[in-house]
């Protein structure tokens, strides 16, 4: 998959994340780890401690097992859509007023 031109800039920007799964590809393609695109010593002096621990848990889920990856990814996947779903239904019935 590559990415656009307009979509790079907005990643670089910090107006968009990307997907884990864009994350995976991009340190399967480097032939590094998840965990080595994490490795950023100094700087992440200035990321907060909520963005240290997610950090730091997510490159500990390579550590996960096939099976258990799988199944992290499948709960992840279902709290992300039921807030999507959430936030869509809420802003459709906000605008029904």
């Amino acid at each position: 998959m590559e990415i656009s031109g307009q979509d790079n800039s907005k990643l670089e920007s910090g107006k968009i994340e990307p997907a884990f799964s864009s994350v995976a590809r991009i340190a399967k393609t480097l032939g590094v780890s998840i965990a080595n695109l994490f490795e950023a010593g100094e700087l992440l002096k200035d990321v907060n401690s909520a963005d240290k621990y997610l950090i730091e848990k997510v490159t500990l889920i390579e550590l996960l097992d096939k099976k258990e990856r799988a199944a992290f990814h499948a709960m992840l996947e279902a709290f992300i859509n039921k807030k999507k779903l959430k936030d869509a239904l809420s802003e459709t019935f906000q605008g029904a007023d």
